[in-house]
This record gives structure tokens, sequence and C-alpha cells, in this order.
């Protein structure tokens, strides 16, 4: 069950498609130095030494499947969560922070039966990192910077994007040694947002399969509030009830390993 709260360890914005209703971040273009740095720093990413802080929550049904393609349904139980971390040392990339929010979809489990995931919408930094993720994975990101503190038993992790704190969130870590974790998680994405690999079909839904490796420490949600802005896709997804939380300490990660099927 606890690989299940945390295969969540990777993730950026998508370009919009009319067959289902908007949920597509549209960031200000990268500078011309930025967008040839990203260019240049092609996947596969592997990512060290990352520390998340990961809550799932309940949501609305009717809300889920507005922010989802029609060919994908939310899992049972109708669950989205947050994870926000910072990283260590990263192959490909420089270290940064981020904070994203999914969607459980039916049908692209893990074998250890994580549910696939659909992101709604992330944020990290500093640049090129966005940038690589949107258009070497495809992944709906934005720039934002996301501060971890540890106080005894509590973990707090707030998000800022353009000078606005959007997610602020607490855990408490219960008192029980951490378990070793690992797995991949299987996120969704549109193919035609992948604008730099031309292995990747240019239609329909692709997966991230994000491989990870780590030790996990089972936490209580304290408290998670959204305050997204009238621009922010996921500004109409609010928790009904939080459900569960981890705190993950992961040695290792790949992202940017793109396929058709998961």
């Amino acid at each position: 069950m606890l690989s299940r709260i945390i295969g969540a360890v990777a993730l950026i914005v998508a370009i919009p498609s009319p067959c289902f209703a908007p949920t597509d971040v549209t960031p200000e273009p990268p500078s011309a130095s930025v967008a040839a740095e990203a260019a240049q720093s092609r996947p596969p990413y592997l990512v060290t030494e990352s520390e998340h802080l990961i809550i799932t929550f309940e949501a609305d049904e009717a809300v889920l499947k507005s922010l989802l393609p029609p060919d994908l349904k939310p899992a049972e139980g109708n669950i989205a969560g947050v994870n926000m971390y910072r990283t260590g040392p990263v192959v490909g990339l420089p270290p940064f922070t981020a904070s994203f929010i999914w969607i459980n979809i039916a049908g692209p489990d893990s074998p250890d039966g994580t549910k696939g995931r659909w992101m709604v919408q992330g944020w990290y930094g500093p640049e090129p990192v966005p940038t690589a993720l949107r258009t070497h994975a495809g992944l709906p990101v934005q720039v934002g910077t996301t501060r971890l503190q540890r106080e005894g038993n509590q973990l707090h992790a707030v998000l800022t994007s353009e000078g606005a704190d959007l997610i602020d969130a607490t855990i408490t870590v219960k008192d029980e040694a951490p378990a070793k974790a690992s797995g991949v998680v299987n996120y969704a994405v549109w193919g035609q947002n992948i604008t730099t690999n031309d292995s990747v079909p240019q239609d329909g839904i692709v997966f991230n399969r994000v491989p990870y490796v780590g030790e996990a420490t089972p936490a209580t949600p304290v408290a998670l509030t959204l305050r997204l802005r009238g621009s922010d896709p996921a500004r109409v997804l609010q928790p009904k009830r939080l459900l569960g939380a981890s705190y993950l300490r992961s040695s290792g990660a790949v992202l940017g390993v793109v396929q058709k099927a998961p």
C-alpha cells in the first residue's frame, strides 16, 4: 500500500487538445539561451538523493473527468495527489525542486498495482528543467520553486510560482523505520507535446515510465491548501478529504523514458 502512495517521483505542460476540456498550462516562451540549453539536455535524466512529501486525497469525480482526456478515466476511489520534492545531483540536468498534482487513472497499472497517472499540472525550477521536461517528455510543467522544511517529525512544503504561494502542505512522519521502496510509475501524456523525439508517436497518449528506488516512511497528512490562480488548469481540483501521506527519500529515479504503451 505504501508503494502505491509513494510511486510519484517525477514530471511537466501539455499542448491544447480540442478533444476535451482545456487543462493546458501556457508558460511564457523560454529565452533563446534556455531553449538551446534544454535542447542539449536530452533524456534520460538520472535523479539522485531526492526528498519527497507526498499526500493523496479524494476529489470530486466530475472534476477529475473534466481534467482527463476522453480516453482516460479516473481510477476507482477518485484519488488525486501532490508530490513536492527537491533533488540532489541530477545527470543531464541541474539539481531542481518540483511540485505536481496528479490523478490516478484506470488501466495502465504498474506490476506492483500502482495506478497509472495523469499529471494535471507541475512546477519545476530552475530552468532549463521545466523546458527540457516539456519538450522531451511532454509533461505539463512551468517554472516554480518548492521549499521543504523539517522540524522534528513534521515536514512542511510550499510551492511558489511568479511570486505567489500556490500549494502549502504539511505531514507528520511516523516513528517507524523506513521501508525499502521501488517500482515503476506510468505517467500518461499527449504524444504531440513531445517536440524533440522523432521516435515517439506524435498523436494519442504515450507514457513516461518512471523507475525509482529509495526508502519510504508512512506519514499522517496534516494539511493541504491549494491556492491556484485562474489561469491554472488544476484550479478546479480541491481535496474532499485527505487519504494518506508518505515521506520518501529516493536514492535514484529516471525521467524521460517515453513509450507508446506502459
